[in-house]
């Protein structure tokens, strides 16, 4: 069987990518309301990238980054977190974002009216949009410098 090498190297980006940071490849998976808000992330959505914490307040006031390299030294590679919008900015801020997921609200034909841009964050460009489970699951990744992003 032969695997495009574009999808080798995206699964396994997180573990590759890890070694080279010296921290877990760090995904902020978020959902947007029908208006295009930033949400928290439903339970099975979660649970479905088997996240290993939710942050919390207390979680973002200690030493983000010691904990993401204590999680490293001891094997964790990949790391999905889900918090609230107010504590994610403090992710985005430390550069601990590798990759973020929404789960958007589908719009239009569905009843919810007229469709609404999902938020993503500044400085990371869209990879992929898929249609999963009654969601639109977008992927963005942050923005190389070659990219033309922000120019």
């Amino acid at each position: 069987m032969n695997v495009p090498a574009d999808t080798v190297r995206q699964v396994l980006r997180p573990w590759s990518h890890a070694p080279a940071l010296g921290r877990p490849h760090g995904t902020w998976l978020y959902g947007t309301d029908r208006h295009g808000r930033i949400t928290s992330p439903s339970r099975a959505l979660v649970r479905r990238h088997r996240a290993a914490f939710t942050l919390t307040a207390t979680t973002v006031t200690e030493d983000l980054d010691h904990l993401l390299k204590t999680l490293h030294a001891g094997g964790t590679r990949f790391v999905p977190a889900a918090c609230r919008p107010d504590l994610s900015h403090r992710l985005l801020a430390a550069r601990l974002v590798d990759q973020a997921v929404c789960y958007a609200v589908p719009a239009g034909p569905s009843g919810l009216g007229e469709p609404v841009p999902a938020s993503w964050p500044d400085g990371f460009d869209v990879e992929a949009v898929d249609p999963t489970d009654g969601w639109v699951r977008i992927t963005a990744t942050p923005s190389r410098p070659d990219s033309g992003a922000g120019q």
